[in-house]
């Protein structure tokens, strides 16, 4: 098997091509699933190291960019940007299509799950900021095509291209939509946090990162606990999103990613319209969308009713087209990992509030009919 080390995406294509399963999937203690091989059981037949999408990825022309955004407020407000994938999603749906994408199980991993209905598409809707498992997704993306069915993929870059190689052939029914990324987090961070974040035990049933009750460019996290009471903090102040942010608890493979803009193998990119005119900017949310393939522009096509869309001007954020470079002090973040990290105590060693921020606190429960806000201001 080809050694690509630290640069493996974790993607498991290896392991479900290997014809004497001779490859598994395992852990390290952040959560990052990487290859292990058994030297008893491999043949040396080579095709781990053809079907590898970082080992053989491909060129594309960087395709075209737009802003883009649903017409409907309400998809906007409940999206966390400007509701592309609900809008396809929708159409899929309704054309009796599949939709894949990424979900929190009842553990908080995060895994590709098959969608028939609106009600499943909502599990998928919102940022997860984390590294989700999408290899037993490309079994179920066989099959539903070998029958006809019209699928609509939702992933990372580095699941799409997987994806790809371990289809091995292009299919007409097959549309694919990346998400901009800047890195999937550690798994056993997430967790961490949620743990954190109980009352007691009144726990975190529900994590949405990209909550717009504070307005798009100033989002909030929004936690849903057991007992029905929403809390709310800006994502300045978050333990999370300040460490993920750092790009600390990153996968080594990320700061060399081979799956930007020009070596994408999706049909659509869909991210945040960071940067969008002030003037074409209600806060409530908008796309940049860049066109790669023929079938991307049928994309846009089947929902032109549904969103507004123009040309994009100006500068392509640096997410879409270039890894992040990797931090001084990553090695030593890293061997803090135990099986008893805590988010907390590393967000405030490794990613202090620098600057006293504003923090709301909202606390609802499903029997109030008016939300009680607690919002501390602290001195600037």
């Amino acid at each position: 098997m080809i050694d690509i080390g630290l640069d493996c995406c974790g993607c498991g294509v290896c392991s479900l091509k290997c014809p004497v399963n001779a490859i598994k999937m395992e852990s390290d203690v952040r959560g990052f699933s990487f290859p292990r091989i058994d030297s008893g059981k491999c043949i040396s037949c080579g095709i781990c190291d053809k079907s590898c999408p970082v080992a053989n990825n491909k060129k594309s022309d960087g395709g075209s960019a737009f802003l883009a955004k649903s017409l409907d407020t309400n998809v906007r407000s409940s999206s966390s940007s400007g509701g592309l994938f609900f809008s396809l999603a929708h159409y899929f749906v309704k054309q009796k299509g599949i939709v894949y994408g990424a979900a929190y199980n009842c553990d908080y991993s995060v895994e590709i799950i098959r969608a028939e209905s609106i009600d499943d598409i909502r599990r998928i809707q919102g940022s997860k900021y984390v590294a989700s498992h999408a290899c037993n997704s490309f079994l179920k993306v066989r099959d539903d095509l070998n029958q006809g069915k019209l699928v609509l993929y939702s992933g990372l870059p580095c699941q799409i291209a997987a994806l790809r190689h371990y289809l091995s052939q292009d299919y007409s029914n097959l549309f694919c939509m990346e998400i901009v990324c800047a890195g999937v987090c550690s798994p056993r961070l997430l967790r961490s946090y949620v743990e954190e974040a109980a009352e007691g035990d009144n726990k975190v049933e529900t994590v949405n990162f990209r909550s717009k009750r504070s307005g798009w460019k100033d989002y909030s996290v929004e936690l849903l606990y057991q007992n029905g009471k929403h809390k709310y903090v800006l994502h300045q102040t978050d333990n999370y999103l300040r460490l993920y942010n750092t790009t600390l608890p990153n996968r080594e493979s990320c700061f060399n990613c081979h799956f930007k803009r020009e070596t994408s193998e999706s049909d659509l990119t869909v991210g945040d319209a960071w940067g969008v005119p002030p003037l074409k900017d209600d806060d409530l949310g908008a796309s940049i969308v860049i066109v790669h393939t023929k079938k991307g522009k049928d994309l846009l096509s089947y929902i032109k009713n549904d969103i507004s869309q123009e040309p994009w001007i100006g500068p392509i954020q640096k997410a879409i087209t270039q890894s992040y470079v990797i931090p001084a002090n990553y090695q030593v973040f890293k061997n803090e990992f135990s099986d008893e990290v805590s988010c907390g105590k590393l967000a405030d060693k490794y990613a202090p509030i620098s600057q006293e921020k504003n923090q709301i606190d909202h606390e609802t429960s499903t029997n109030q009919a008016i939300v009680k806000k607690v919002t501390s201001i602290f001195a600037r």
